[in-house]
């Protein structure tokens, strides 16, 4: 089971607006670019796995692939579908031909119908706080694939320096991680800022990132502040090879995140790829 909330608002962390303009987020592009690539000859049938607002699965589906998208939160499938609307109104009919969008809670259950590759990104795995739940979403996951069947998947990189300021106890420094612009808004567009201040128990390996979001008006006063908090358990690869291998996955390939002629380390990320066996 996973772990109850840390505070009132962790549930509220997947804010569907802020997700999908990318707050924080400065390599959106790169993941999409890097998952388009890395799809081979035959895989046609995706399964994009918390496709949250379909800033994967979009893409996908516009270069001609059968996406079927799922994710647990209902709040993101309302999103995704009145964006899917929108879409439809200004003629991308075929779009809606080859995005199939669902509910799915990846731990409870496996996808109805099998399918060539199965992709899960940006962290993915580090939302499952515990081994019994991650055990149980990658087994979901190997029954959701055709024999032969891949799934990529991609952990963020942390340095050792970060994780030690992190680890300290007192006051922990300030990241900020940009502002985003052109975010629409009931009240017209807006900009968005993130910083984050983060702890690390090294002993249960659990980042807790608490995050502020500034909402921008275009005079540069601020309209809103929210506060949102993330805990992440970052496991080493060691780790996810050996859970994964248990349920019928096979570790194949990993290197540097995004990008595949380099090593990977725990420092500079990784993007993995396992095998249904």
């Amino acid at each position: 089971m996973q772990e109850k909330y840390c505070c009132p608002w962790e549930h509220l962390f997947y804010e569907p607006v802020l997700l999908d303009s990318a707050s924080g987020d400065a390599d959106s592009g790169d993941t999409v670019e890097y998952y388009q690539s890395a799809l081979k000859s035959g895989e046609h049938r995706i399964l994009d796995i918390g496709c949250g607002t379909g800033r994967l699965a979009i893409p996908l589906a516009q270069c001609n692939y059968e996406v079927h998208a799922v994710d647990c939160s209902p709040e993101m499938i309302s999103f995704f579908q009145d964006k899917l609307k929108s879409f439809s109104q200004e003629g991308h009919s075929s779009l809606q031909d080859n995005l199939h969008l669902s509910s799915l809670d990846i731990v409870t259950s496996s996808y109805g119908k099998k399918v060539d590759v199965a992709i899960a990104v940006d962290d993915f795995l580090t939302h499952f706080l515990d081994k019994s739940s991650l055990r149980s979403a990658l087994k979901n996951i190997a029954l959701s694939l055709k024999l032969g069947g891949r799934f990529l998947t991609d952990l963020r990189g942390r340095s050792q320096e970060r994780l030690a300021k992190a680890s300290q106890a007192g006051a922990k420094p300030m990241l900020f991680f940009g502002i985003v612009h052109q975010v629409s808004t009931p009240s017209g567009n807006r900009s968005v800022a993130m910083r984050s201040a983060e702890d690390y128990d090294p002993h249960r390996q659990i980042m807790t990132s608490n995050q502020i979001f500034e909402w921008i008006a275009p005079d540069g006063t601020v309209e809103r502040t929210v506060y949102r908090t993330l805990r992440q358990r970052l496991y080493h690869q060691e780790e996810l090879e050996k859970i994964a291998l248990d349920v019928g996955l096979r570790l194949v390939s990993v290197y540097k995140r995004l990008h595949p002629m380099q090593p990977a380390s725990f420092t500079s990320g990784m993007s993995l790829e396992f095998c249904t066996v």
